[in-house]
């Protein structure tokens, strides 16, 4: 079944601890099926407009909550909803501590976590971090790290020898209560991501936005999906199991008002955007709702899960 989820407003002027609460609970009782937490560290006070992402101004971004300590807030506050990152970025954080505590996370949670990762793509914050000269290699990293993930959750007794991490006879716990660990959801639009999402990942978790805008069509999602597709056959997984959640937003706004995006616009016109997506392969959608307030937020959401979903499913 087609499933929904939201991207929560763990940053930026909607994010509170009452409202982030409120945001969960929310959408557990409405229906939807998981909720996905922002991640970066610290924002640099670099001129956005250099980077393309405007949306990541440090005036824009406070109060920014801790990823994976906002996703064990949101679980405690929860009984049924998946919880999850969208998207973790690997290289930040060692991979040892961080697979720790995801392991923790789905035990605390019930086995109701999932984690989206992602490689980073901002330099002035590695180089804040003390990473400035792990940027070009970030991409191995990450993969490092997932494989890292994958063993501690899986070996009773982990070693791992790579070109960036080694270890061997440890003891690592708690095993995480998913067999085999959490989904890994695999964030990134390019090649590069798509093969990490053939060969480590769950579920593919692009992006469709302003600054990433290669799906704001729907029409798009088709070919990478088959390039993808491909990238399974080739390494013996089945193209069938391929799963997608993209990560967008939406405003649902009245009927006879003109649509300003594929996901932007009237219930029938949204509807129409969703199933041009889904005959491209998709599997999911994860959005942050576009409101100019916090109620505006929260009205969206039911909206959403009133005028759309029932006919998505």
């Amino acid at each position: 079944m087609f499933q929904f989820g939201l991207i929560t407003y763990n940053r930026g002027r909607f994010s509170s601890a009452e409202n982030l609460a409120r945001y969960a609970q929310r959408a557990e009782a409405l229906g939807y099926d998981f909720i996905g937490v922002n991640d970066h560290v610290i924002i640099p006070r670099a001129d956005p407009g250099e980077i393309g992402h405007e949306d990541k101004h440090w005036t824009l971004t406070q109060n920014y909550f801790d990823a994976l300590q906002t996703a064990l807030y949101l679980a405690a506050q929860t009984r049924r909803i998946r919880i999850g990152t969208s998207v973790l970025i690997l290289p930040y954080r060692p991979p040892l501590p961080t697979a720790k505590a995801v392991a923790t996370l789905d035990v605390f949670s019930g086995g109701r976590f999932y984690l989206g990762v992602g490689t980073g793509w901002w330099p002035n914050e590695f180089e804040a971090l003390g990473i400035a000269d792990q940027f070009a290699s970030r991409g191995d990293r990450t993969d490092e790290h997932l494989r890292i993930y994958k063993t501690c959750w899986t070996e009773p007794v982990p070693s791992f020898a790579g070109k960036y991490f080694r270890f061997e006879d440890i003891e690592f716990s708690p095993k995480p209560l998913q067999q085999g660990g959490p989904p890994i959801w695999i964030g990134g639009n390019n090649p590069r991501a798509r093969r990490r999402m053939a060969e480590l990942g769950d579920v593919w978790h692009p992006n469709a936005s302003p600054y990433r805008p290669e799906l704001l069509d729907p029409s798009a999602l088709g070919p990478r999906r088959d390039q993808i597709a491909a990238l399974y056959e080739k390494g013996g997984r089945d193209p069938a199991t391929l799963e997608i959640a993209l990560r967008s937003t939406v405003r649902v706004t009245d009927a006879g008002t003109a649509p300003r995006a594929a996901l932007e616009g009237p219930a029938a016109h949204v509807i129409e955007s969703i199933a041009a997506y889904k005959a491209g392969g998709l599997t999911a959608l994860a959005f942050s709702p576009k409101a100019e307030t916090f109620e505006g937020v929260v009205e969206q959401m039911e909206r959403f899960a009133g005028e759309v979903m029932p006919h998505c499913r």
